[in-house]
């Protein structure tokens, strides 16, 4: 059995990265989202590069939202029944700004995305996880 993987942040930089990454390593069922399509679809055509047999199901989202990252791990099992990896890499800088210079909104959409979307990933993907078998396991 191959594994099966979603990564976050997908659409650049270290999200594509580890993305490509998975599909190196065996993952031949692979979500990939973000908020970014163009460069979600950007990541799946090399992915297609690598391995034209990988299925990807790309999934443009803003984790943001109340209920994306519970909806995002849904998506991932409706298509391919498991999940093995699951990465967050979805994060925004914030502006790079002192703690005087940020105003509570820039500081309330940082951690948004990358506190509290990630522990909702992680909760729901770890409660995905336990619900089976491993790989291997049989």
């Amino acid at each position: 059995m191959s594994s099966v993987g979603l990564c976050t942040g997908a659409a650049g930089g270290i999200g594509r990265a580890i993305s490509l990454r998975l599909v190196d390593f065996g993952c031949r069922e692979i979500t990939i989202a973000d908020i970014q399509g163009t460069g979600l679809q950007e990541t799946e055509e090399l992915i297609r590069q690598i391995s034209p047999s990988t299925s990807v199901n790309r999934v443009v989202c803003d984790l943001t939202e109340d209920d994306a990252p519970e909806q995002l791990v849904r998506s991932h099992v409706h298509k391919f029944t498991r999940l093995d990896y699951l990465v967050n890499c979805a994060g925004i800088p914030g502006g790079f700004l002192t703690a005087t210079e940020t105003n509570l909104g820039v500081f309330d959409s940082v951690q948004r995305l990358n506190v509290r979307s990630t522990w909702q990933l992680q909760n729901h993907g770890i409660r995905q996880m336990l619900k089976q078998e491993m790989v291997g396991q049989q």
